[in-house]
């Protein structure tokens, strides 16, 4: 989690930065296989079908990345556990 409440904790969250551009290979790659499941991931996906376009959304949030901080950009995905606000409209049932 983000907040910061202990030297650990900072620690931690300064080693969770990750290349930007493998980062965005990777959920491509994860997003194109959730959109298209072989035999084995398709009955895992049933449900989660919304995955997949909020992993083409962090893609380009890391695509950005590297535009504007160049190919050795890096970025870190943090949550907060005590923000209860809602930011992002999901789908009905989730």
């Amino acid at each position: 989690d983000r907040n910061v409440e202990t030297p650990q904790d900072r620690m931690e969250l300064e080693q969770s930065w990750q290349p930007a551009a493998n980062l965005a290979a990777c959920v491509r790659a994860i997003a194109d296989h959730w959109e298209h499941p072989d035999a084995t991931l398709a009955p895992i996906v049933v449900g989660y079908e919304h995955l997949a376009p909020r992993l083409r959304e962090l893609a380009a949030m890391c695509d950005w990345a590297v535009s504007t901080g160049g190919p050795d950009a890096k970025v870190r995905m943090s949550f907060d556990l005590e923000n209860t606000e809602q930011h992002t409209a999901r789908p009905a049932g989730y």
